[in-house]
Formats: C-alpha cells, structure tokens, sequence
C-alpha cells in the first residue's frame, strides 16, 4: 500500500507539473497583434496538427522587445509540445507554417521567419517535445528538409541563398546540417 501512494504521488507531482507547464502563457488574438487569423495546419493520415500562439508584446523601458511567439504541436486539438521563437520587431511575427515531412515519430514545419527566410522546427510526438529547431541562416536563407528518419533519429536541412528583394544571392552554395533528433 506505501507503495502504491508513492507511486500515485509521483504521478500526480508528473501530472500536475506536465499539465500546466504553458499554462502561464497567454496567447493574443492574432488580429490584436496586427496577423491573420489562420486554422491550425493539419498533419494528414495523424491526430495531429500544428498552430501559432502570438504571445503579447512586451515593452522594457520604454522600447518594445523582440517578438516571442509559440508553435504548438496539438493532438485532437490538446497542445503537448510548444516551441518558442523570437523575432526581431523589425521582422515582425511569425507566419505561414508549412508541413515539412512528417514520420510515425517526427513531424517537421517551416515557418516564415523574416521577410525573405524561413525556420525549422522538428517536433518528437513520441517523447513530445522538440527535437530539433534552425532559425534563419541568413536574411534571405530557405531551408527545408529533405530526409527524417524515425530509425536513426535523424534530419538533413538544406539551406539555399534565394536572394532578397530582386537581388541575386549572396552565396551560390547550398548548406545541409544533420540533426540527432533522440539525443538528451
């Protein structure tokens, strides 16, 4: 009986820390922050689907900080995993979240990330956090992935210069990073 309580208290102190780890968060309407109002982005054959979370803005002495908004993995519409980004006022928020790949275990989004880039954020729905995640390389980088594989725990994100603005690229070649997607 002594321990089946610890093992019940346990539990409710997992539960109860787990629950409400994002309930301090308060997302904005996105038309008070000045973005549309879009429908979660739905991983096809899954529970699963992905959503923005505008969190308010937030002004220090005076001078309104850079914008941190939530990407949020849901299954049947519960959040489990969020993943905080920051963006330079000047950028603004992020936007148009874009299904990457997604495999039994991972499930990858871009996101615009500034004016002419992109991020990267790959999710773990088994252990429901994130895995991996790339902001911008640089002002006018798009990255996509292009291999996740649930066996080895692995990504490769392609990032190319598309230029900004009319100009042509800045770096002709192309960037691939590898991610251990199961390590810590």
């Amino acid at each position: 009986m002594k321990r089946f309580r610890i093992h019940a208290q346990i539990a409710f102190i997992i539960l109860f820390f787990t629950s409400g780890a994002y309930a301090d968060e308060v997302c904005s309407q996105p038309e008070k922050v000045n973005m549309a109002n879009v429908a979660d982005l739905v991983v096809p054959n899954s529970p699963y689907s992905l959503g923005i979370c505008y969190l308010p803005e937030v002004v220090k002495k005076d001078v309104l900080v850079d914008h941190q908004d939530l990407i949020e993995l849901k299954i049947h519409n519960r959040i489990i995993a969020r993943h905080r980004t920051r963006m330079s006022v000047t950028v603004g928020r992020i936007a148009d979240l874009v299904l990457e790949k997604a495999t039994d275990r991972f499930i990858s989004v871009s996101y615009g990330a500034g004016e002419f880039c992109n991020g990267i954020v790959i999710f773990d729905v088994q252990r429901k956090k994130v895995a991996a995640q790339q902001g911008c390389l640089s002002l006018s980088d798009q990255c996509h992935v292009t291999e996740l594989l649930d066996a080895e725990c692995r990504a490769t994100v392609e990032c190319k210069d598309g230029g900004a603005e009319g100009e042509p690229p800045l770096r002709k070649d192309i960037i691939r990073k590898k991610f251990e997607l199961c390590s810590s």
